[in-house]
């Protein structure tokens, strides 16, 4: 009876869907996971970096509370995206406009989001060359006038991801009605700061 039950157990927890698309997002070169974790769990420390790394390498499975959390900052994320890819793309047609001008003032310091490597999406505009990413980077920081095809490179780039988010947290939700949540067991399996 007991190995039965062992058996079925094991046979239970084998068949349980992963949450592979969230773990995708998570191991995006994109996404600045520290700063990720400290969103999720409202503090900045190694440990909460350690928990959700635990939860990306799968060695501990997600709390219910933490998937709705992370789902809440992807799509906070996502749309802010969007929004900014428009503005820019707005920006792009209409330059000298007000708004236009207060956008770019103030775009260099909000660019992106703040879980988001800025570093590798500039990179991926500026090809290989680690030349055109800093010109990029000097001229975002400076505020000086990026070229039109900087500005639609980066409005593609982050809608490109913002699509992407939004497709993988669609398949999240799918595998998120098969998924065995912890129940809070192995929360403390790694050393926890006061």
């Amino acid at each position: 009876m007991y190995l039965h039950s062992t058996g079925y157990w094991l046979l239970l927890t084998y068949n349980c869907k992963k949450m592979d698309s969230l773990i995708s997002l998570l191991k995006h070169r994109y996404i600045v996971v520290s700063h990720l974790a400290e969103l999720l769990y409202d503090k900045k420390s190694n440990a909460t970096y350690e928990r959700l790394r635990s939860r990306m390498t799968e060695r501990h499975r997600f709390k219910e509370e933490e998937y709705k959390k992370l789902h809440i900052i992807f799509t906070e994320m996502q749309l802010d995206l969007e929004t900014q890819a428009k503005m820019l793309e707005r920006l792009i047609k209409f330059p000298n406009t007000k708004n236009s001008k207060a956008f770019l003032e103030e775009f260099p310091k909000n660019i992106g989001h703040q879980a988001l490597q800025l570093k590798a999406i500039l990179q991926d505009i500026g090809g290989q060359t680690q030349k055109d990413y800093y010109r990029m980077y000097d001229h975002l920081r400076e505020r000086r006038e990026l070229k039109d095809e900087h500005l639609i490179s980066l409005a593609q780039k982050i809608n490109e991801f913002a699509s992407t988010i939004k497709k993988q947290l669609k398949i999240a939700q799918r595998e998120a009605k098969q998924y065995q949540f912890s129940a809070g067991r192995g929360q403390h399996s790694h050393i926890l700061d006061n």
